[in-house]
């Protein structure tokens, strides 16, 4: 009897569970049933769903795991599998290797597509937001074969655009012709601009915004450069404080306003607050434009002799340069500043350490024209506010809002005021030498008990302090303190995903962030520009911007950006042309129909414009160009790779009730995912994967 019972049971066992031997690849294997009392339908959906483990085999393990990576930066890749499995989809049924058949409707050699037979079964929204995924599954960024995908119109228009501006020295012949090709377009323009798109559009390139703009552009009109500097910080904090949902309104004075940015950088960082980005903003850009016209402004007041020198821009130098009148030029040098950064990256002539030096000098020294030079004017352990600040204090008053404090307990009584520590560092370190911060370096070397500045000196010894003590910037720039493990040209020859890795020594990654960025986002699809960039460094784009840009290339001419919004202002001309014959637009705008265009029209204006800086926007083209198309191709190398392998995985699983379990196995990498689905209606979904 008990011999009975016995068999009985396994019988039921069996009858409850099928097991599938399914390669789906080139090996040899059976499959098999063993007392199989499932549905034809759960039969079927487990076969298709073994092509879904796959994706799930390519989603665990990297392209380096997988031994099908192409080259280093592809290394850490994983790929989306709910991509694979689209791509799967598209295939035939025969190609994709089943061993036996889907249904007696759909056999495995059958030239129709997967996607037919998962439609009969499957909703399309195979996996949904509320499908639980177990914590056994890779969930991190992946890619997919659209991770870089360029809008078909931006790729027309820089087809177009690239064409014309092929050669550079040819470009007045060539403009006409991009010009003539537009107006061939004028026909189309009345069927994309009607209704509320017209209306939003009128209102948005008001007049009032276009003379803003033109003023944004325009030759500065203040006496002094700091003057402007202050004024335009003025202006960002106003735009800022609108763009956050506030009144935009102007404060009163620089003071208020580098506080006021401060908090607003504070607001966006902490997520008190958030941009809303709407067309609506297009009415605080004309003071962010003004903002960047001047520190464009300001900064080639300097020239690249003055900046590119073993020798330090003195204090004097640099304050009496923010008090003289802004040149009329009105213009930016992309070029020479490419060289600057260039040389400050790759230490040209070892020249990286003193040229960083002058540029935060430039920026950020902090100096009054009727204050000594005698290293006594900003003392670390006091409040400071001078009378000609400009980004120093600004970039005071952000760290105070970021750090959440104005003061820092140093040691025994001694009390470090944060703005004012900043600004003498800075100055200090570009070459102003300032008494207060020798003390305070000296006083953190006798820290004692304070444990945070005694963690900081632990991390130099005394003799590498030494060293940091005589040079800031210059030790930081380049040295072989491997405690510290800080060096700028180091890190200017990193990957730029490496970087932050620098710093671990100095802040300590904790082991509750690396647990959270493991349990991210299933099938989490990441741009894969962001990871091209990531693993270039910083050396590397610059010198490949730069051999782009020819050296040649004449400055930016912001006074001509003005005219172009003058000419759209003056007499209503671009509110005219919107309220009037949209078929005639370009007409109307100074454009001909051979390509011409009339004097001191919005069209002329941009072809002067554009000749003037043809061989920037060449460079530029051309870069951007060879970018996308690099990342187009590595996409598809990427894709390929995971495509190739799929016949090669092998798949093997049994079926109890509503649950599919799968062994995938891939040359000697082996994972087991268990599949549960449920009904959505009269179509199936999967409820977990784990």
């Amino acid at each position: 009897m008990k011999k009975l019972l016995s068999i009985l049971g396994v019988i039921s066992l069996v009858g409850s569970t099928t097991t599938y031997a399914i390669s789906c690849g080139n090996g040899e294997s059976q499959s098999e049933e063993n007392g199989d009392t499932s549905s034809n339908k759960t039969k079927s959906e487990a076969n298709i769903l073994s092509q879904y483990a796959k994706s799930l085999m390519v989603n665990q393990y990297s392209m380096e795991e997988l031994g099908i990576s192409k080259n280093e930066s592809m290394n850490n890749y994983h790929f989306s599998p709910s991509d694979y499995f689209e791509l799967a989809k598209n295939e035939q049924i025969s190609s994709l290797g089943f061993d036996t058949d889907i249904s007696s409707e759909y056999k495995k050699d059958s030239n129709d597509k997967l996607s037919v037979a998962f439609g009969k079964y499957f909703d399309e929204d195979l996996v949904k937001e509320k499908t639980s995924i177990g914590s056994n599954i890779y969930k991190d960024g992946v890619l997919n074969s659209k991770s870089f995908e360029i809008n078909s119109i931006v790729e027309t228009v820089l087809g177009i655009a690239t064409k014309a501006f092929s050669d550079p020295n040819n470009v007045a012949t060539s403009l006409p012709d991009l010009f003539k090709t537009l107006y061939s377009f004028q026909g189309m323009i009345q069927g994309f601009l009607n209704g509320d798109t017209l209306t939003s559009l009128k209102s948005i390139l008001s007049t009032k915004l276009l003379n803003e703009l033109k003023d944004a552009f325009a030759p500065i009109t203040e006496n002094t450069y700091y003057e402007a500097i202050q004024n335009s910080i003025i202006g960002l904090a106003g735009a800022f404080d609108g763009a956050l949902g506030g009144s935009g309104v102007n404060p009163s004075d620089f003071n208020t306003a580098s506080k006021s940015v401060a908090n607003s950088i504070n607001d966006l960082v902490s997520g008190n607050k958030s941009i809303n980005f709407s067309l609506d903003l297009i009415q605080y850009l004309p003071r962010i434009v003004k903002f960047v016209v001047v520190l464009a402004n300001y900064l080639d007041s300097f020239t690249k002799d003055e900046i590119i020198s073993s020798s330090i821009l003195t204090a004097d130098t640099i304050v009496s340069r923010r008090n003289t009148k802004p040149k009329d030029t009105n213009s930016f040098d992309f070029k020479k500043w490419l060289n600057i950064i260039n040389t400050i990256v790759s230490d040209t002539n070892g020249q990286g350490a003193s040229t960083l030096e002058n540029v935060l000098g430039i920026l950020f020294m902090t100096h009054d024209t009727n204050k000594s030079n005698d290293g006594k004017e900003i003392d670390v352990f006091a409040d400071y506010n001078g009378e000609q600040e400009v980004y120093g204090k600004l970039l005071g008053d952000v760290v105070i809002k970021l750090v959440g404090t104005e003061t820092f307990d140093v040691v025994n009584d001694k009390k470090l005021y944060i703005k004012s520590a900043i600004k003498a560092i800075i100055n200090h370190a570009c070459g102003y030498s300032m008494e207060s911060v020798k003390s305070l370096l000296e006083l953190i070397k006798k820290a004692g008990t304070n444990e945070m500045v005694k963690k900081i000196y632990d991390l130099f010894g005394d003799t590498e302090w030494e060293k940091f003590s005589k040079d800031i910037l210059g030790y930081l720039y380049d040295n072989d303190n491997a405690k510290l493990n800080i060096s700028l040209k180091k890190a200017f020859n990193m990957k730029i995903w490496e970087i932050p890795g620098m710093f671990t020594n100095l802040i300590p990654t904790s082991d509750s962030s690396t647990k959270e960025s493991k349990e991210g986002k299933f099938d989490n699809v990441k741009s894969y520009a962001s990871e091209f960039f990531a693993n270039k460094t910083i050396k590397g784009l610059v010198e490949e911007i730069n051999t782009s840009i020819p050296d040649d290339t004449p400055a930016i001419k912001f006074t001509s950006i003005s005219n172009f919004f003058k000419s759209l202002a003056d007499n209503d001309t671009l509110q005219n042309a919107l309220n009037g014959d949209l078929t005639k637009l370009l007409d109307n705008l100074g454009l001909n129909d051979d390509g011409s265009t009339r004097v001191d029209t919005p069209f002329s204006y941009l072809y002067t414009f554009l000749n003037d800086n043809a061989k920037l926007i060449s460079g530029i083209l051309k870069i951007a160009n060879n970018y996308i198309e690099t990342m187009k191709s590595d996409i598809k190398v990427i894709t390929d790779a995971f495509v190739k392998i799929r016949n090669d995985i092998s798949v093997t699983y049994t079926i109890s009730s509503t649950q599919f379990t799968y062994k995938v196995t891939y040359k000697e990498k082996t994972s087991n995912f268990k599949i549960k689905v449920a009904s959505n209606g009269d179509k199936d979904y999967i409820s977990s994967i784990s």
